[in-house]
């Protein structure tokens, strides 16, 4: 489990740094897990809101921290 997080993290900040900036939230649209889907659109927006969706605190704490928010 723990190693799933760590994994779905990375993934994401890969994604996150990879999009290009005319992508927008297109690519986090295809990710099926809600928390990930939620953390790459606040990463791909820099809007925090996005956030408040993701469901497990613990990412939800990582995601704000993210955004320096």
């Amino acid at each position: 489990m723990v190693m799933k997080k760590i994994i779905t993290i990375i993934v994401l900040m890969a994604m996150t740094f990879s999009i290009p900036a005319g992508a927008g939230t297109a690519a986090c649209a295809t990710i099926r897990d809600h928390d990930s889907r939620m953390m790459c659109m606040a990463g791909a927006t820099g809007m925090s809101s996005y956030c408040s969706f993701i469901k497990d605190p613990d990412t939800r704490t990582r995601c704000h921290i993210s955004l320096g928010k």
